[in-house]
């Protein structure tokens, strides 16, 4: 019954959940079932660089002692898996006494590291890893001696995945910037004086909660699937490879070849590239055409308003009044609107999560400098028109019912609802700088989508609008706050200019 309804749910949902995924989930455990008792320790020597130091006699001795005393450094060795190697509280100064005596005149340390690599831990010493995938939780160190014994000390970190070394330095743990600098200058006057090399034991062992941290590498639609693929998938491969190495090393008989045409290599002809020029056809002809209606259109409203700006200056009836302003006003918008229009040609590109205004570098008949703005210019364009009717209305509205502000300001009136719509201009040019400006993301979808499907790069166009559910570096959908707040912005001025009488 329970496999059942894990399959309904999948055929209804599409996607499960990673609490869901069930298979993901085994799976998880079955990957990283070996770091519950992987570990290994290492040893690194550390010395002070000087003049004519690098002898033969100084390396002979290193031979007797570092190089040979007990672990060969930089060499990674798996621990017992059974009995895990663990400092307690009680015998960490014992411990560390031992390891003193066998580097004697050496400075000693021993780094408890935090693994948070699941796989391919390495053989030898990398330094890139130290810094990044094995950072420490816990020092002990045999560093200072008073009356020629070693004084030990601990440094512990409150976490589970430990830190870089830095935050284990006694200046950067200071408590002011005094104090900092002066134990600073007391340890580099001591290293210079003693000159003591420093061995270093590093515990490298996963974190207690490895599961709660790696398993989120298992969550669907991960970036490298393949890496934590079942164990069905990785014998499917040896196998391919198996083959693979069959047929190279096959020894063909002259038998098994006879009758085969044997065909040079330089007489291949390479795979040709080729595009369905039907369809390229179809829709360069279907875009050229939109084109040309648009700016058809364009010319049409500018003559068209031209004319009506003509028939209000001379034919209208005295009686009008300051209202034939209004609608000049309205004439002269219409024109730049559509001039704006013709020159920028812009289109809508809408999918799942994204909704933007596209204009074309190949289409718009502006110098390059002004293309950028032009997107931004159109939603201006667009956010003036909706003040202009609200403003038509409060006009017209005010006259009808006899209002004191036409009756006695009717000249002020007309000249503040003629600025209102410059302001809520600026406003929708504020908007899409500011919100739904593009972005990464928006760039990447856009060229994976659109601009994939007609030929073009993101270098040939200029867009602006929303892209609502970014994919992120986890490879999961987040919510872009800042073109939903946007919108929501756009969508309450709309609103609110709809509403008024």
């Amino acid at each position: 019954m329970e496999s059942e309804d894990h399959e309904y749910f999948c055929s209804k949902t599409a996607r499960p959940s990673q609490s869901q995924n069930h298979d993901r989930n085994r799976n998880a455990d079955h990957q990283l079932a070996h770091l519950k008792d992987k570990s290994g320790i290492m040893k690194t020597y550390h010395v002070w660089t000087g003049e004519n130091q690098f002898t033969n006699r100084y390396w002979e001795k290193y031979d007797r002692t570092v190089m040979s005393s007990d672990l060969n450094p930089f060499v990674v060795y798996s621990m017992n898996k059974r009995k895990n190697w663990t400092i307690e509280e009680l015998d960490s100064i014992e411990l560390m006494g031992q390891m003193q005596n066998l580097h004697k005149g050496e400075d000693v340390m021993l780094l408890e590291r935090v693994a948070m690599r699941m796989v391919d831990w390495p053989k030898r010493f990398n330094y890139d890893f130290y810094w990044d995938d094995y950072k420490i939780q816990v020092m002990h160190e045999l560093d200072s001696y008073v009356s020629g014994r070693p004084a030990y000390k601990k440094t512990t970190v409150n976490s589970g995945k430990g830190h870089h070394p830095h935050s284990f330095l006694a200046q950067n743990r200071a408590s002011n910037k005094e104090e900092s600098e002066r134990i600073k200058n007391e340890k580099i006057a001591n290293l210079e004086k003693e000159k003591r090399t420093v061995v270093a034991y590093h515990l490298i062992k996963s974190p207690d909660n490895y599961m709660n941290i790696f398993r989120k590498e298992f969550g669907r639609d991960n970036c490298h699937s393949s890496r934590w693929a079942p164990p069905t998938y990785w014998e499917r491969k040896r196998k391919q490879d198996m083959n693979a190495l069959d047929i190279r090393y096959k020894d063909l008989s002259e038998d098994e070849v006879e009758g085969i045409d044997v065909v040079e290599d330089r007489e291949i002809e390479k795979e040709k590239k080729f595009y369905n020029l039907e369809d390229y056809v179809v829709d360069n002809f279907i875009h050229t055409v939109h084109t040309i209606i648009q700016r058809v259109a364009a010319l049409v409203a500018v003559f068209n308003n031209l004319l009506l700006i003509f028939l209000i200056i001379f034919k209208s009836h005295r009686k009008v009044g300051k209202y034939k302003y209004l609608m000049i006003y309205i004439s002269i918008f219409e024109i730049v609107y559509a001039i704006v229009d013709a020159l920028a040609v812009p289109g809508i590109f809408t999918l799942d999560a994204m909704f933007v205004v596209v204009t074309f570098e190949d289409q718009v008949l502006v110098p390059d400098y002004m293309l950028a703005s032009f997107g931004k210019v159109f939603c201006v364009f667009f956010g003036i028109s909706m003040a202009i009717f609200a403003v038509h209305f409060i006009y017209r509205y005010l006259v009808l019912s006899g209002h004191i502000l036409v009756k006695q300001y009717d000249a002020q009136t007309v000249i503040i609802l003629l600025i209102f719509p410059l302001f809520f201009g600026a406003f929708w040019f504020w908007v899409p700088l500011a919100m739904i400006a593009p972005y990464e993301a928006a760039d990447q979808y856009i060229s994976d989508t659109f601009l994939k499907e007609i030929g073009k790069n993101i270098s040939d166009v200029r867009y602006v609008g929303p892209y609502f559910w970014p994919i992120g570096s986890d490879c999961h959908p987040h919510i872009h706050w800042n073109a939903a707040i946007g919108i929501l912005i756009m969508t309450i001025a709309i609103v609110s200019q709809r509403l008024i009488p």
